[in-house]
Parts: C-alpha cells; sequence; structure tokens
C-alpha cells in the first residue's frame, strides 16, 4: 500500500454509558492507524424538562435525573476496560447540547473521524443517540461514521471493502480521499458501484416525446452503462495507482435498492452528506438517510464541506485522482 497516504490519527467516539453506544470503540480501533489517538467522549446534557407526545410537561428540571461528572468518569473507565487497544486513549466529559459538544469537541483535538452509534440509551434524562447522531452527521464539518448496534453484539464484524456509491457527480467524488484513506489503513478494497435508475435516466426522453419502444429504451440503458463503465473505470485506475485496489459495479434499478444489493457483511458504505436548505435537514429519502436507518453496514458521511486541515491532509491525494474525477 502507498504509505504516503494520510493516515487516521485521531478520531473520535462518543458514548452514553450503554453498551449499544460502546460498540463504537471496536470500529475505532480498525480504523486507528498504530499510533494513533482515540477520544472517547461522554457529555451530561444540561438539565430541561420534558415534554410528552401530547404535550405537558413530563419532568421538570429538577426532576430530571442528572449524571455526575464522577460517575461518567467512571463509565468512560468501565468501557476502556471492555476493550483492548494499543493505541492513545483519552477520555473526556463535558456539559452542555450532546450534538454541539461532539462536534466543538472533535474540532478541538482536529479528529479525522468522529464514529458514533445509532442509538443507545435513551431513557428519560438522558440523550438519545438517534437524533444526536442525526444531527452531527447533518451538521459536523469532520467525516463521521454511523453504526447501528446490536443488542448483545460485543466485537462487530471486520471492516474488508470499502463500498462507494458514485452517480458520476464531483459532490459525490469528493467521498473518493476518504474512502481511499480508509481503504489504506483497513488494508481493504474499494468498490465503486453506480446505480442506473430507468426513471431517472429516461425521464428527459419521457417528457419531451411518445413513449418509448423497446428498441430505444435499450439504447439508452446502455448508452448510460457505457459512459458508467468509462468513468468508473477511470476512478478505479486512478485509485490503483494510489496503492488502492479497486473494483466497480452497475446496476440497474431503484437507487437505494440497488446500493444495499451491492452491500454485504464487513463492508463500510463511504459517501457524500448533503441536504435541501442547508444544514437543517437531509433531503428527504435521501440515500444517506436510507442506508443509514436501514443500518445493513456502518455508514461514513463526508461534508460536502470538508474542515480544512483535513482538505489539507488529503489534498495531494486529490490532486493524483483529479484528472479521473474530471
Amino acid at each position: 500500500m502507498d504509505t504516503r497516504m494520510p493516515v487516521i490519527s485521531r478520531i473520535l467516539v462518543p458514548v452514553d454509558g450503554s453498551e449499544l453506544s460502546e460498540q463504537a470503540i471496536p470500529y475505532a480501533i480498525q480504523c486507528a492507524s498504530a499510533n494513533a489517538a482515540i477520544y472517547m467522549l461522554r457529555v451530561i446534557p444540561d438539565p430541561e424538562e420534558i415534554s410528552g407526545l401530547w404535550g405537558g410537561v413530563v419532568a421538570t428540571e429538577a426532576e430530571v435525573d442528572q449524571m455526575s461528572e464522577e460517575e461518567a468518569r467512571e463509565d468512560l473507565n468501565r468501557a476502556l476496560t471492555r476493550f483492548t487497544t494499543t493505541n492513545n486513549v483519552h477520555t473526556e466529559v463535558v456539559h452542555g447540547d450532546p450534538a454541539s459538544q461532539i462536534i466543538e469537541t472533535g474540532l478541538r483535538h482536529t479528529v479525522d473521524l468522529t464514529i458514533i452509534a445509532s442509538h443507545g440509551r435513551g431513557a428519560i434524562g438522558r440523550w438519545t443517540f438517534g437524533s444526536v447522531a442525526d444531527r452531527v452527521a447533518r451538521e459536523s464539518p469532520i467525516p463521521v461514521m454511523i453504526i447501528c448496534p446490536i443488542a448483545g453484539e460485543a466485537v462487530p464484524a471486520k471492516l474488508q471493502r470499502i463500498v462507494v456509491p458514485n452517480d458520476g457527480s464531483e459532490l459525490a467524488s469528493r467521498a473518493l480521499p476518504v474512502a481511499a484513506m480508509l481503504a489504506n489503513q483497513l488494508d481493504a478494497p474499494v468498490h465503486l458501484v453506480r446505480v442506473i435508475s430507468p426513471a431517472t435516466a429516461l425521464y428527459p426522453t419521457i417528457a419531451l416525446s411518445a413513449p418509448l419502444s423497446d428498441g430505444s429504451y435499450q439504447t439508452i440503458l446502455n448508452s448510460e452503462r457505457t459512459a458508467a463503465e468509462q468513468q468508473l473505470g477511470a476512478i478505479a485506475m486512478a485509485l490503483l495507482d494510489a496503492g488502492v485496489t479497486a473494483t466497480f459495479q452497475i446496476i440497474v434499478g431503484p437507487t437505494v435498492e440497488g446500493i444495499e444489493l451491492a452491500l454485504q457483511t464487513g463492508d463500510l458504505a463511504v459517501l457524500t452528506s448533503h441536504g435541501r436548505g442547508g444544514i437543517r435537514r437531509w433531503l428527504l429519502g435521501s440515500v444517506a438517510e436510507r442506508l443509514i436507518r436501514d443500518g445493513k453496514v456502518p455508514v461514513v458521511l463526508v461534508p460536502s464541506t470538508e474542515r480544512q486541515a483535513v482538505a489539507l491532509s488529503l489534498a495531494d491525494h486529490a490532486i493524483s485522482m483529479a484528472p479521473a474525477l474530471a
């Protein structure tokens, strides 16, 4: 592998005291370079009243159970005893809004990756990881890996392949440097996936003309497939030049279903996040949102505008791939 490629030297793992949230730790150990630092973070939320589904106050601020900082640190130390790692592990307890504190802590430590479980404890007085993970994924300027924890599973499957959905857009290609860096660290191949959706590919033609004949339909699909093969082939060659083994697959069908068809146990999906109306809302029904909700494999979301330090650390590799991504 190309040893000049940037490595993952700092990883942030937020936990909430539950074994579900702690399932992110083995993924951090897998993704970290030999001398990497892993930061385990526990956020103690500021007390606030809790409302019921139909309105009304279920618990006032005074009634909400607040964990002490000492208890939080004991939880973090207990979690560490469950996992063996040669990395430098640091524990930290902060107070405030969980999502905001996770993002701010990641920036403060200039981490390369945040790894968070999609859900955890979720009891009254404790922050639910579902909403927190959602906010972190949407707002963080740092790549975020979201895992879907499984009750009773202490050690997840080893990550063996990096799957990168690529629709041919410049935005989608921004995930490639991060995918290559992860592939280098995990000693895993990259598998590029392009889904050709008939409805999307043929819509302009159908909207402006009479119904297509079977021959015309097949001609358009063949053209889409040829263009995809040429572009994905060029990207695979650029990855190979950078020391990363790469393959590609073209699937015809609905986008999300096609990507999920390509996924298998041991995969890590890496794609660029994007939204409608800024950071406040993901595109409804987006590929990233569906993949995370279905929870078949962990998903890394690369922000469309990355933190400046990450962008600089990956610049050389990105430039070397630029001709193939044009």
